[in-house]
């Protein structure tokens, strides 16, 4: 992230470990999502673009990676750092 201010800016990097709660925030939410008809067998629903639903290309979200699943999984790597860019953003 990048932070401009009169007479230049300041770079500001996150390093967020993967391992222990990654692959558990992926599970847990496509078992929900499934249940609740979100996300079907053949996986359709699961990844879309968050800014654009008819775009198609390339690594899209995954229906794990929205903002609402957060505050279930506080210690996931994605959290911290929605958690670091929120704390940074609100103090400038």
């Amino acid at each position: 992230m990048n932070l401009r201010f009169p007479g230049g800016s300041v770079c500001i990097q996150g390093f967020f470990d993967p391992s222990g709660t990654s692959g558990m925030r992926e599970a847990q939410t496509l078992k929900y999502a499934m249940q609740k008809g979100y996300v079907d067998k053949d996986m359709k629903g699961w990844a879309r673009d968050p800014y654009d639903p008819a775009f198609k290309k390339g690594a899209l979200t995954n229906f794990s990676e929205l903002p609402g699943f957060d505050s279930a999984f506080p210690e996931h790597p994605l959290s911290l750092c929605r958690e670091l860019a929120d704390l940074v953003t609100m103090a400038n």
